[in-house]
This record gives structure tokens, sequence and C-alpha cells, in this order.
């Protein structure tokens, strides 16, 4: 075992650390990390109103704490796709050579990632459907947040903008100079949810969550899965995205069940920032309470990628 661990180090490390500079890999990080706040909150608010002790519930419920708790989530956990969007989206300007867009191009990505979302209506009313807005809409917002900031900056570093006179004020020529760059990639994005359209998923989210995550789920749930966590826990990179995916996938599964009876009996179960390097998986945090809530574990995620 150690031999194998030793391979792993001196070829399998390197080419991991080549992949962490690698742009695309950065924007997804970094616009991970820019919403710990968020998920950081709405986890404590959903844990607080999810401790299943029989008094504490009947408090909750004979105050109207629970509706209270229930506010904070609502806008935080269960609209992470949507933050995912803008956050990468902005990121993606960063890394890909044009910070100074990287508020535009975040805009940009988000109203890119609306576009892709199904609205319904209803005697005469549109509304858009929520849940998509959510976890469920995580990978769209990430691949979404990508290309349409990537596409953005090399509009932009070709000179393909509309060039104000030199007496205009800077901000009302950079708000023109996105016209062009904002113009094709929602059109694109636009032209990307009229084919999904003629496909029987009907949307690209949905698509999307049941190719990758839909999978995801019946793989957490395997043996298999559990020992390939075991062989890339000596990496903490590897083991952090992994993570990231098993969080995501918000099933109670054979390898949480495992990870946490494992966990649970060890030293490390004080410190946040040592018991990865054990090499243990999954926070306990919900599971103190009886009942699984990933975004405590995702939280973590992106606390132990900015300590790295």
């Amino acid at each position: 075992m150690n031999a194998l661990m030793n391979w792993m180090e001196q070829h399998l490390v390197p080419i991991a650390n080549r992949f962490a500079q690698n742009p695309i890999l950065k924007t997804m990080s970094e616009g991970a990390m820019s919403l710990l706040a968020v998920i950081m909150v709405g986890s404590i608010f959903s844990i607080l109103n999810g401790i299943p002790w029989e008094p504490y519930t009947n408090f909750l419920n004979s105050t109207h704490l629970n509706e209270f708790f229930a506010f904070i989530p609502a806008i935080t956990t269960e609209l992470l796709g949507l933050y995912m969007a803008f956050s990468v989206g902005r990121a993606g300007a960063k890394n890909f050579g044009q910070p100074e867009s990287a508020f535009m191009c975040g805009i940009l990505s988000m109203a890119c990632y609306l576009v892709l979302v199904p609205i319904d209506s209803v005697e005469g009313v549109s509304s858009i459907q929520t849940k998509y807005l959510g976890t469920q809409g995580i990978f769209v917002a990430l691949i979404g947040g990508i290309l349409s900031s990537s596409i953005v900056t090399w509009i932009i570093q070709k000179k393909i903008v509309i060039k104000m006179p030199s007496g205009v004020p800077p901000m009302v020529g950079e708000n023109f100079a996105a016209l062009i760059p904002g113009f094709v990639i929602i059109t694109l994005f636009a032209l990307i949810k009229w084919i999904f359209l003629l496909t029987p998923y009907g949307n690209p989210i949905d698509c999307i969550y049941s190719i990758i995550q839909t999978p995801l789920q019946a793989l957490t749930s395997s043996l298999p899965a559990f020992l390939l966590l075991i062989l890339i826990a000596s990496d903490p990179l590897v083991l952090r995205c992994s993570w990231f995916i098993f969080c995501v996938a918000d099933s109670v599964s054979f390898v949480d069940r495992i990870c946490w009876r494992k966990h649970s009996q060890c030293s490390c179960w004080t410190s946040n920032r040592t018991y990865l390097e054990c090499g243990h998986v999954g926070s306990g945090l919900s599971r103190r309470s009886g009942s699984y809530d990933w975004t405590s574990d995702l939280a973590l995620f992106l606390f132990e990628i900015c300590t790295i």
C-alpha cells in the first residue's frame, strides 16, 4: 500500500498540481470560494431548523421560529445555482485575462443562466421555476459561467466592441463595450435553450442533471466508489474535488455511512483542519442530528479550499 501511495505522490500529484493552475479549474475554485459566506449562513440556519429533537421542534413550532429559520436558506442555499453563475463568470474574467471586465462578465453569466431556466406561463402570468436556481442548476452554472466568461473575454481581447469617442465618460464607454459581447452570448444561450426544447429533456438543466448528477448518486452508493476515495485520500486537492462531487450528489450513501462511522471514532473530530488530513471524509455537522444536509458539507469543503 505504501508503494502505491509513493507512486501516486511521484506521478499523480505533479499532474494534479498542473491541473490546479489551469484557468478553467481556477475559475471553478475561485467562483465557489466566493460563495463561502452565503453557504455558511444558509447551512447554519438549515441545521438550526433541522435538529430532530422533539422538545426543540415543539419550541420552534410554538414560537414560529421554524418559519424564521426557513427564510434564510430559501434565499441562500436554495438559490446557489444563481449565485454560482455570477461568481464563476466574475472569476472567469480574471483568470482569462480580463479582470477589469469581471463584474460585467458576472452579470452576463447570470443572465445567460437565467435564459436557460424554464419559464412557466399560467393565465398570462409568467414565472421562473425556482427549483432550477438552487443545487439542481450548479453544474449548468459552472459550465455556463466558464463558457460565457471565456467568450466575452475573447471578444473584448479581439477588440470586437463598440468604441465611443474620447469625450464620453468611461462608465458610458464601458457599458457600450458590453453590448456586442452581451448580444453574442445571450443569443448563443437562447439558441442552446431552443435546441433543448426540441429534445425529451425540455431544457439543458434537466439534461445535465440527468446525465451527470443522477449517475453520481448511483456511484456514491457503491463499494468501489468508497475504495476509490481511500486511494486518492493522500492528495488533498483531489480529495476536496471528490468531496465536492459527493456533496452535490446529495445522497446519504454507502460511502457517507462508512466514513461517518470511521470519522466519529477519531480524535480529529474536533478539528476542521486536520480531519481531512487523516483521510476521513464527511463533516458530520448535520449527521449529529440524525439527518443529512449536504450544504454543511459543501460549506466545509469551501472552507478547506480557502485554507489550502
